[in-house]
């Protein structure tokens, strides 16, 4: 039997040269070459010169005939010996939204051309293994396989594996640069090669002979037939296993770190394989490791992270702080760079040091020598932490020039991924790019990119979203039906990139944008996965039940969904608790005006546990969850023949993690858990003048070295959203920007000044701080979008503080006719415009009062006009109360004016005037007699007689103030500073003195309000 594949699947194991050549040009003539080139089917070899020169060269734009005669000069190729033994795809982050595994690993994998071939044994003079490593096709290697006989060599075997898998990824590469091999068909490949009758006799002489393979082949083999999909209860795998794990004591690295990627992927029954690795790459540490032996180091730590204790890790961090001392990263290749990147920035570990700053500096300042998916996972690395600058920058100018270059060369899928480090003004751009990859076979494999793209563009054409959400929900299920069998929970983890997402799109919630269709399907697609065995798993209840929660009918949460939810509520992890408030914050959102009697109880029940669950997070516990072992892991530990003393000291942490059993190890453990923890709190609505809440701020202060740009970020959102006044929390974060200043983006600036605007917060350091942000504003404001400069711009001024600088730089028509194609592209025409037409009204007054001297109009009368008549007149007790005592004190409404507007529409709850004896002056007196819209009205002070006070009563509600404190928000102290300039004399009556104690009786409350009014009398 003879391997083929058909021709129209195009594959191109045999197009070695023309591969190299057509990857290193570009991609706009592959379709050309395999056109006039489709008759061959012989690998031509390129030979080690020509290989270094393709590179070390780019070039950007052949013509036919210069690519013709230059893929003619191409010899003979020596194959690089290296390994494959590990895979870069990323773990999923939920709340992050990566890329997609396959889409990087095709990225990957074409961006790599220095290691098509693995040769397990280069100085071997045997001729099989030569011709077995210069195969160019399947066929080739069974055949050399068949003239070997009945009795092939444990080194012929082991060869012929891997070779078979480096010609898979020639074919995946291949795919990539065309757009015409899709994963579904390099799955059909791979099957091909599985049910070939010689790899089922290659599988079982394998089997015969593998005690006789050396350790670096042993453990090849695991990794290179767990790759091609051949199945871990095979006799093959069970017997390679075994072996591996009698000689495991004498692998070397380059043997451990590709048993490390095979174990990575298999599961709780790979955990105690793992346990005995770790303690031999741990006694590596100790040695001095050259840059290969340091890179295979940290590849095994990336396969076995959720296993390494505090001890080893912070031996390992020594490790890399000495090579950051002595500069190795500076030199070294950024492949390793990225990988250590990739390992601190784990979630467990991000907290336990402060390194992923000065290695990304590092590559920051090697950026020129990083390849399309190096910059890419570099892009992916920075939003985990938002800084450097220096990295967003060369992010940004590198995305400016691979869309030039692409607009000539035609739309690539890959620039997709660097939507967010492009400018706004890009988005029509990338809305056509967008629309091409829809009609794409392979679309399934491109959701997160575009998914990111959309929601950072905030795209405000439906039409387009329809398409993406509608597409992505057909081509996963198509997916789900090509793969012939599935593990426990696949459905569910290949639906969540849809429904999760969904979750999160910008436009969804509160209705402005929803997609009832599949809102319809998911829903009942994961009903019926909930009655699975994956309704037995509480993570992933919690995330369909988010998804069926947040879209159900007004009429309540299904039962069926409700009682699992309440089920495992106990075994809920952070994150999971999280998921659900998500669910519960679409759910009220979408039916805030009809919200039916049985769904406000059951979210009101789900929320109660969900409290008790966070209160259980909350509780001092162990510190660390490498640390101890519960009964759980001992047992299975015994079960397995392993002892406290020995690896289990390693795998007790993952177990125990996964576990869910023990409350102890659940502890809310570092600055990441404790913003879930709140973002989940407020998702759900929780009060933030509750116990509860001031224990969760509580728990951020032991983790306040965590911080980074985007922690503060969250912190101050979750600070601005409740007015919650944290002064230890933002003194932190005002130090932290002082001394990262040269790091910290504009953005995260602006979310920190309005955080201390909006709880009226002024830090110690203001000076320094504004000094800082104004010259970060100047250089950086055109990365910044027309809101946020307008809010940054508000913050600044609530410390009396604009310079000129910034002024001019709103003030302009340029400035303005941004704000006018921001307001005209927005995603959310029923709120985004007014937020912007108000905030500029609030600067423009604040400019107007403040600097004067700037001779900046005022130009919002007619808008402040007609929002007046949006706005009803305010009533309460309160109001009435004060007024009868003013009444009394003062004078009736011959005297005293209620709900009056200032000439810059300041509101004031009463105003009177005072003479020179403090008695007080008629209104027909004072109160002009000019319609509202005269040029009077336009005066930047009242006009007060020599001797008179105007008098303006300000009655303090319980909004006026933080919700935890009597400090007063900032925009009301600017209300106070703004009167002041005006010429009135502020009398404020704060709620909480009114009807204290002190102030029962209303002589109290006259005696009050006249020591406020006449102080002197």
């Amino acid at each position: 039997m003879r391997f083929s594949i058909a021709v129209n699947a195009m594959w191109v194991a045999g197009y070695g040269s023309r591969l190299a050549a057509a990857t290193c040009i570009g991609t706009q003539h592959v379709a050309w070459v395999l056109h006039h080139q489709s008759g061959s089917y012989c690998l031509p070899h390129i030979g080690s010169t020509s290989s270094s020169w393709l590179s070390d060269k780019k070039v950007t734009s052949f013509s036919r005939s210069a690519f013709t005669s230059f893929t003619n000069k191409i010899h003979k190729r020596h194959y690089a010996i290296g390994t494959d033994g590990d895979s870069d795809d990323d773990i999923m982050s939920d709340s992050e939204f990566e890329n997609s595994v396959f889409f990087r690993r095709k990225m990957l994998e074409k961006d790599q051309l220095d290691s098509l071939r693995v040769n397990l044994y280069p100085g071997s003079n045997d001729d099989v293994i030569k011709k077995i490593n210069e195969a160019n096709s399947v066929q080739e290697v069974f055949d050399q396989i068949e003239r070997c006989g009945d009795y092939p060599t444990a080194e012929h075997l082991s060869q012929a594996i891997v070779t078979l898998w480096d010609l898979q990824k020639v074919y995946g590469r291949y795919g990539y640069d065309c757009f015409m091999i899709t994963k579904n068909e390099i799955n059909q490949f791979l099957e091909k090669i599985l049910n070939h009758p010689m790899f089922e006799k290659l599988s079982v002489c394998l089997e015969a002979v593998c005690e006789d393979l050396n350790n670096s082949s042993l453990s090849s083999m695991l990794l290179y037939l767990s790759k091609l999909g051949v199945s871990n209860h095979s006799p093959v795998m069970q017997k390679l296993t075994l072996v591996c794990m009698d000689r495991m004591d004498g692998f070397n690295l380059t043997a451990l770190s590709r048993l490390s990627v095979y174990l990575r992927d298999q599961g709780v029954k790979a955990f105690f394989l793992q346990s005995k690795l770790l303690p031999l790459i741990a006694s590596k540490l100790d040695d001095c490791l050259d840059a290969d032996e340091f890179h295979m180091v940290s590849i095994c730590f990336n396969s076995t992270k959720r296993l390494i204790t505090r001890p080893l890790l912070k031996k390992y961090l020594v490790l890399v702080q000495k090579k950051l001392n002595e500069g190795f990263f500076e030199i070294c290749d950024p492949r390793i760079t990225l990988k250590v990147i990739k390992l601190l920035d784990y979630p467990e570990f991000s907290s336990r040091h402060k390194l992923l700053q000065p290695l990304m500096l590092c590559l920051g300042k090697n950026f020129h020598s990083l390849s399309v998916v190096q910059v890419m996972d570099l892009s992916n690395y920075f939003h985990s932490s938002r800084e450097p600058l220096d990295v967003f920058h060369k992010i940004c100018q590198y995305s400016i020039n691979m869309i030039s270059e692409a607009k000539i060369s035609g739309g690539r899928p890959d620039i997709l991924c660097l939507a967010p480090f492009t400018s706004l003004k890009m988005r029509n751009y990338f809305e056509r790019l967008i629309v091409e990859q829809l009609e794409e076979k392979d679309f399934h494999e491109y959701i997160m990119v575009i998914f990111k793209a959309l929601r950072y563009f905030k795209t405000s054409n439906p039409k387009l979203c329809d398409a993406f959400w509608i597409k992505s929900m057909k081509s996963v299920e198509e997916e789900l039906k090509s793969i012939p069998h599935h593990f426990l929970g696949m459905k569910e983890m290949t639906r969540r990139k849809v429904y999760q997402r969904y979750m999160y799109f910008n436009n969804n919630l509160g209705g402005t944008y929803r997609n009832f269709a599949l809102e319809r399907t998911m829903s009942t697609l994961l009903m019926k996965d909930l009655e699975t065995c994956c309704g037995f798993l509480p993570n992933k209840v919690a995330s369909m039940a988010a998804f069926i929660i947040g879209y159900s009918s007004r009429e309540g949460i299904p039962e069926s969904v409700y009682e699992k939810v309440i089920l495992c509520g106990p075994q809920f992890s952070i994150y999971d608790t999280m998921s659900i408030s998500r669910g519960m914050q679409i759910s009220l959102a979408l039916n805030r005006k009809n919200l039916q009697r049985k769904l406000m109880q059951q979210i009101t029940t789900i929320c109660r546990m969900l409290d008790a669950r966070t209160e259980e997070f909350l509780k001092d516990g162990l510190e660390y969850p490498g640390e101890g072992m519960n009964k759980l892991s001992r047992t299975m530990a015994q079960n397995l023949g392993l002892t406290p003393s020995g690896p289990i000291a390693f795998v007790s942490c993952s177990v125990e993690r996964a576990a869910h059993t023990s409350v102890s190890f659940m502890m809310a453990k570092s600055l990441t858990e404790i913003i879930n923890l709140t973002r989940g709190y407020l998702n759900r609505r929780g009060s933030p003048r509750t116990f509860t809440f001031d224990r969760i701020i509580s728990a951020f202060s032991p983790h306040l070295d965590e911080l980074n740009s985007r922690y503060i970020k969250e912190i101050c959102l979750c600070l601005t959203t409740t007015l919650y006044l944290a002064p230890e929390i933002l003194e932190a974060v005002s130090e932290y920007i002082l001394k990262n200043k040269k790091y910290i983006l504009t953005d995260t600036m602006e979310v920190v000044l309005t955080c201390f605007y909006c709880i009226g917060y002024t830090p110690k350091n203001v000076e320094q701080l504004l000094t800082i942000c104004t010259n970060s504003f100047l250089q950086e404001n055109h990365h910044m979008r027309g809101l946020s400069i307008l809010q940054m711009c508000l913050a600044m001024n609530m410390y009396g503080y604009l310079p000129t600088e910034i002024i001019r730089s709103v003030f302009n028509l340029k400035f303005m006719d941004q704000l006018d194609e921001e307001i005209e592209n927005c995603y959310s025409k029923a709120t985004y415009p007014l937020r912007v037409r108000h905030m500029l009204m609030e600067l423009n007054r604040a400019v107007c009062l403040d600097h004067p001297e700037e001779n900046i109009p005022w130009f919002h009368e007619k808008y402040c006009e007609d929002f007046l008549e949006t706005v009803p007149v305010p009533t309460s007790v309160f109001h009435s109360e004060v007024h009868q005592a003013l009444a009394q004190l003062v004078g009736g409404p011959e005297v005293v004016r209620a709900n009056v507007h200032t000439p810059y529409y300041y509101l004031l709850d009463f105003e009177f005037v005072l003479d020179g004896s403090s008695n007080p002056v008629p209104v027909k007196e004072y109160a002009p007699s000019t319609p509202r819209n005269s040029k009077s009205q336009k005066k930047i002070a009242v006009e007060n007689k020599h001797g008179h006070r105007r008098v303006a009563v300000i009655l303090r509600r319980e909004n006026h103030y933080c919700t935890n404190s009597r400090q007063l928000l900032g925009r009301h102290q600017v209300e106070c500073r703004h009167l002041e300039l005006m010429g009135y004399t502020v009398v404020e009556v704060p709620h909480f003195i009114w009807y204290s104690m002190a102030h029962a009786t209303q002589e109290d409350k006259m005696q009050y309000l006249k020591d406020q009014i006449f102080p002197a009398r």
